[in-house]
């Protein structure tokens, strides 16, 4: 699937494969997949969403990881939300 990807102009640096949706995130140069969560204050009913989590790019410096997570995107670096991302190598290839 990959190099599919590949042959189709899609420059990546390899990629993952989530064990729980079996879908595959390629990783791009300047793209990180994050994931989220929300939070409801109790006491104020105010909700906040956070990112729990980052993924796809092997070139994130620990200080660039804990920015993402606090919420700040390094330059050059687009944040792709994880559960909306991801490619279904069977819809891709067209496989049964």
């Amino acid at each position: 699937m990959l190099v599919k990807l590949w042959n189709e102009g899609e420059k990546h640096e390899g990629g993952t494969i989530s064990g729980e949706t079996g879908k595959v995130y390629p990783n791009y140069v300047g793209v990180a997949y994050v994931e989220y969560e929300e939070e409801t204050d109790e006491e104020t009913g105010e909700t906040t969403i956070n990112i729990i989590s980052v993924t796809g790019v092997s070139s994130l410096s620990e200080a660039e990881t804990d920015a993402i997570l606090n919420d700040e995107t390094p330059n050059g670096y687009t944040l792709i939300d994880y559960n909306k991302a991801g490619i279904d190598p069977y819809e891709y290839l067209e496989l049964p």
